[in-house]
């Protein structure tokens, strides 16, 4: 009788298939992520413009967030948006950094 009865597998969830499902939390999960490793970093006397770029470069150029957008974009096009986002972050690196 109790070879008839099956478990079920306790498989994790990826990160991209939990970013899939819950957005909402992922997206509140990223916010405190940036919140926290910011309010370290800048006491340790880190420039604003370098925290300002990593924080940017943590959240827009993450893996889950290139998986999601694989659902809807194209490669080419994820590319293109990686390139742009990046060149992005490190202009508003330097402008901070040059100005404060």
């Amino acid at each position: 009788m109790n070879a008839l009865i099956t478990r079920p597998r306790l498989v994790p969830p990826s990160p991209a298939a939990f970013a899939g499902r819950h957005p909402a939390r992922f997206l509140v999960a990223a916010a405190v992520a940036w919140t926290l490793a910011w309010l370290s970093l800048l006491p340790a006397a880190a420039v604003l413009g370098t925290v300002l770029a990593f924080m940017m470069g943590v959240i827009a150029r993450s893996l889950p967030e290139m998986i999601i957008l694989r659902k809807v974009l194209k490669v080419r096009l994820i590319a293109a948006f990686a390139g742009i986002v990046a060149a992005g972050i490190v202009l508003v690196g330097h402008v901070f950094n040059a100005v404060l």
